[in-house]
């Protein structure tokens, strides 16, 4: 009778913990002193998380106690398994692995593109009881998803050797899930030396090469390099990547990349010191793909295009300058029948425009910036909002304008909010002028209306007004950045939105003549708050963020 009542209420209290136990044996139960855990084990996992080149920490201790039960003695009574797809990777409560013999356990040749779910059991050895929680193991390159690489000169003594850096900007999460404070780690000269003067860098998803896509260097003097953004190490050069040979006089300026993710077509956009533009388009999953090895053609008037304008990551519409005709153009992709894709490029023109003369711009123009910008607080959903930065008739001026989502015509900005160019006041504009905007529509503060430009070692905003049909800004200032002792060369914004729920960009990365890297807390952008500085040994050329390709997301 004493087992029979033992086995029904074993059978209630196992009704109730369906998710925290499993019988795995016949036996009859004695007794059933489950853990008391600090998750619930129904919706939320224990974390493992490692990283190629550290170690990875598993420890399961966090996560459950034995309640009113002697820990000491229970602890005795019990065994351990971690195990994935039923193969076990750990006997330990917690350990610490080296990630490369991690992977070895886990059956793993290459840094895996996604998470897995494995368990955690708590077995008790004289019953075989198993009090279990579901497990979810992380396990990311050396640089991964988030990461900022430097591109920097090596050192300003010789300045034409490129070399590039890695940082994380790291959140730890605790056992509840939510996020703590950052721990930021700054990994110098990870790449061989870039022969060259560093001028820019571009990122690229690029499944094929790595988890976290590329990284292209290009240099002042033309060339352009490709490498493996988790690892830094040269995958190929660019110009060895045409159908039918590098094209004559192959001197790259800029490079731009159009994509969603690995299950669409993506395209890339290059754009030569002499202006001629090359395009490819890749397959599914990056499967072939070279580039053209004729330039693009526009129109009869030809064109002469050395940069790309600041967008959206996705297939978006960049704004690009053709400085022979002096027109803006919008670069961009067409779907065509039946999923076809293809690139494509167009001017803008409307009869009647009296905004920014972006059809025609005056002879003496210079331009140096062309950006979308935040159009959400004008309640704009049809059409995407554009800024051009430029000098003309000795000032410097930001002109406004918007193209039509579907038809990628020129449109006036509803209610002809800035439709006139407003003037930069007390500043003058040069090629040497950093810029940052926000095109996102999900920041929801101050900095989505925010325009930042650089003038040596200072940084000004210009601070647009929400308002309905306004046509005048209110106010440019500058942004109090302490630390700064160089020329300001490169900035950005921190995309990660994983620990903002999407509503913010939390942090600036300031990079500057001198080599140093500075982090600003900028939740509250007026009042911005030092939090790291690190120097990359010569000057800083650009910072890029890896990943994070979502669609409200900038891509800088």
């Amino acid at each position: 009778m004493k087992t029979i009542r033992n086995a029904i209420a074993c059978a209630i209290v196992c009704a109730t913990l369906t998710a925290c136990f499993s019988d795995e044996g016949n036996y009859t139960y004695e007794s059933l002193k489950p853990p008391t855990w600090l998750i619930n084990v129904n919706n939320d996992p224990i974390y493992v998380y490692g990283r190629g080149g550290e170690k990875t920490y598993i420890d399961a201790s966090r996560y459950f106690n034995w309640g009113k039960l002697d820990s000491l003695e229970r602890s005795k009574e019990v065994r351990y398994e971690w195990r994935l797809n039923g193969k076990v990777f750990s006997t330990e409560l917690k350990e610490t692995i080296p990630t490369d013999e991690f992977m070895k356990r886990l059956g793993l040749t290459d840094y895996p593109t996604g998470s897995f779910d494995g368990d955690f059991a708590i077995i008790e050895k004289a019953t075989g009881i198993s009090f279990k929680a579901r497990t979810y193991i992380t396990i990311e390159p050396p640089i991964a998803e988030c990461d900022f690489i430097v591109y920097s000169a090596k050192n300003n003594s010789d300045p034409h050797i490129g070399s590039m850096s890695a940082l994380s900007l790291k959140y730890g999460r605790a056992a509840n899930g939510t996020f703590s404070v950052p721990k930021f780690i700054f990994k110098k000269h990870l790449s061989d030396d870039i022969p060259g003067t560093p001028k820019r860098m571009d990122v690229s998803l690029s499944l094929n090469v790595s988890p976290t896509g590329s990284v292209t260097a290009i240099t002042q003097e033309g060339d352009a390099v490709v490498l493996n953004a988790s690892t830094l190490k040269k995958a190929w050069e660019l110009g060895s990547q045409f159908a039918d040979g590098t094209p004559a006089n192959f001197k790259v300026s800029a490079r731009r990349d159009q994509e969603i993710d690995a299950d669409n077509p993506a395209f890339t956009w290059v754009a030569t010191q002499d202006g001629r533009i090359f395009t490819r388009q890749t397959g599914k999953h990056y499967l072939g793909g070279k580039f053209l090895t004729e330039p693009y053609y526009l129109d009869e008037k030809g064109y002469k295009i050395t940069n790309f304008g600041h967008t959206l990551w996705g297939h978006t519409n960049i704004p690009c300058y053709d400085e022979k005709n002096r027109r803006v153009l919008i670069a961009t992709s067409l779907e065509g029948n039946y999923h076809s894709y293809r690139v494509f490029m167009t001017d803008l023109s409307m009869p009647g425009w009296a905004g920014a003369p972006i059809m025609k711009m005056p002879a003496d123009a210079e331009v140096f910036y062309l950006t979308a910008i935040n159009g959400q607080m004008y309640w704009d959903r049809n059409n995407s909002w554009y800024q051009i930065w430029y000098n003309t008739g000795g000032k410097s001026m930001v002109g406004t304008f918007a193209v039509d989502n579907r038809t990628r015509k020129l449109n006036v900005p509803m209610a002809n909010t800035y439709y006139f160019p407003y003037e930069v006041t007390g500043h003058q504009l040069n090629k040497e002028t950093v810029f940052l905007t926000a095109a996102t529509t999900r920041l929801s503060n101050l900095k989505s209306r925010c325009d930042l430009f650089s003038e040596g070692n200072k940084v000004f905003v210009v601070v647009r007004s929400g308002t309905w049909g306004a046509t005048s800004i209110d106010q440019i200032g500058q942004l109090p950045l302490k630390g700064i002792t160089s020329k300001v060369t490169a900035m950005t914004y921190d995309r990660n939105d994983q620990y903002t729920q999407g509503r913010d960009y939390k942090h600036l990365l300031v990079g500057c003549e001198n080599g140093d890297v500075l982090i600003y807390e900028v939740t509250n952008l007026p009042a911005p708050v030092l939090v790291g500085k690190y120097n990359a040994g010569g000057r800083v050329a650009s910072i890029k963020q890896l990943r994070a390709e979502r669609t409200t997301l900038d891509m800088y």
